[in-house]
């Protein structure tokens, strides 16, 4: 990697594919930059006891670390700065990479970043890692995890901007981010926005992941699970991307909580190929369809809130001969405003719908069709107003967590512990609790 710099020291070219014993040689000439310290953990194979474990320059600590194998305990540490990969490149990094606050990471045209060990970037709210364009108005590429020692991996405060699909060695990678077969990763408090073409923010393969408090927009599919099992999506938003917010294919499970979802192109939820996913406590606005439900897949869908999508929700066979229609339940949820159809299933689907406000109607237990009468409280959209029908008025088998004696509800505001419908009631509505 380069450090850019406003100091004319020319230029270094790296080649197309590089590792940590290719980069060495090349970063030689960058010794005058005083580029930011980079240290090596602590193993005694790559440096004696004795010995500083810091380095002022990239050549020296690559040096280092080709010398002793990259053994499994070494670390190499960046510290703030702003860094350049050049255009094309495929930077392979076989050693944990720390990467602290305020780091810039400027990526030119398709170059890409495949880890096959550990990251943490752990940037912060006052000093975010931001992974950018080098050249304004050409996208990089991608950022990959794909393998075991990858496990673990975080990325805390970073921004992710301007990237777009890459194949390298003949694989299509088509998300700025991808987790594949790789256990406990964590994304939190990250943005992800105007990712080009056909490319998705995050691609989680048969992996397991936490993302929790990011923000989505302008990408194709925001977040998408594959085959993965046991995932938590919370606290997130996502607004206008061009496809799905949230895409749980290839019997993926997760759970999906605490969302707010605007203007997807086409599904704010989609749950296809028998997924069991459990989706609760969340706002979906404006959206082609709020939450589709696909191919035999049976989740529960407790205590959303869908508004002004064009069909509320749709359950169908989407791929024929291999599945039937959609399955599951949903309970205690408005859907309301809807362009085309509150609900849309077709003939092999057996959705069904308990204790929810459907306008236009819907036949099942507790059913209503009445105006939800919604207002805006606080930093909460799609509120329910003091009177409205919705409230109190979910299964008799639940309860709301948070009532009217809580401080999150406005003063005055008649609401009992009986179960509400919508994205701020029901028996896990402390999670929108400050």
């Amino acid at each position: 990697w380069q450090r850019a710099s406003s100091l004319n020291h020319g230029t270094t070219m790296l080649p197309s594919t590089l590792t940590l014993g290719g980069v060495a040689a090349l970063l030689a000439a960058s010794v005058a930059l005083s580029l930011p310290t980079i240290r090596l953990g602590d193993d005694p194979r790559a440096l004696p006891t004795d010995a500083p474990r810091t380095f002022r320059c990239l050549d020296e600590a690559i040096a280092a670390a080709e010398e002793a194998g990259a053994p499994p305990s070494m670390q190499l540490t960046i510290e703030e700065g702003s860094y350049e990969i050049p255009a094309w490149a495929v930077v392979r990094i076989p050693v944990d990479l720390l990467i602290e606050p305020g780091v810039t990471i400027a990526l030119g045209a398709k170059a890409s970043i495949v880890a096959e060990r550990l990251i943490e970037a752990g940037g912060s709210a006052e000093k975010p890692i931001l992974f950018t364009w080098s050249d304004p108005g050409t996208a990089w590429g991608v950022l990959v995890l794909t393998a075991i020692g990858s496990d673990g991996s975080s990325f805390r405060h970073c921004t992710f901007e301007h990237a777009s699909p890459r194949n390298i060695g003949g694989t299509n990678y088509i998300a700025t981010l991808l987790a594949e077969e790789v256990e406990d990763v964590v994304i939190s408090d990250c943005t992800f926005r105007d990712i080009e073409g056909d490319g998705d923010a995050v691609n989680i393969v048969d992996a397991y992941s936490i993302i929790t408090r990011s923000v989505f927009a302008n990408c194709a599919d925001a977040i998408d699970y594959d085959s993965s099992r046991q995932g938590i999506i919370e606290y997130c938003e996502f607004f206008d991307n061009r496809d799905d917010a949230i895409d749980l294919g290839e019997g993926a499970d997760a759970i999906c909580r605490y969302n707010r979802v605007f203007r997807s192109g086409d599904k704010g939820i989609s749950v296809g190929e028998r997924s069991l996913s459990l989706i609760h406590n969340n706002l979906i606005v404006g959206c082609d369809m709020g939450v589709a439900i696909k191919d035999q897949s049976n989740p529960w869908l407790v205590n959303n809130t869908l508004v002004g999508n064009n069909v509320g929700v749709a359950a169908y066979r989407k791929t024929p001969f291999l599945y039937g229609g959609g399955k599951g339940i949903v309970v205690n949820t408005i859907i309301w405003g809807s362009v085309t159809a509150s609900i849309d299933l077709d003939e092999e689907s057996t959705t069904r719908f308990r204790w929810c406000d459907v306008q236009g109607g819907w036949d099942g237990d507790g059913n209503i069709d009445a105006d939800p009468v919604f207002t805006t409280y606080a930093d909460f959209d799609y509120f329910l107003s003091s009177g409205s029908p919705s409230i109190d008025s979910g299964s008799p088998q639940a309860e709301d967590a948070v009532y009217d004696t809580h401080p999150l509800w406005p003063e005055g505001h008649e609401d009992g512990p009986e179960a509400d419908m919508g994205a701020y009631g029901g028996p896990e509505n402390q999670g929108w609790a400050p």
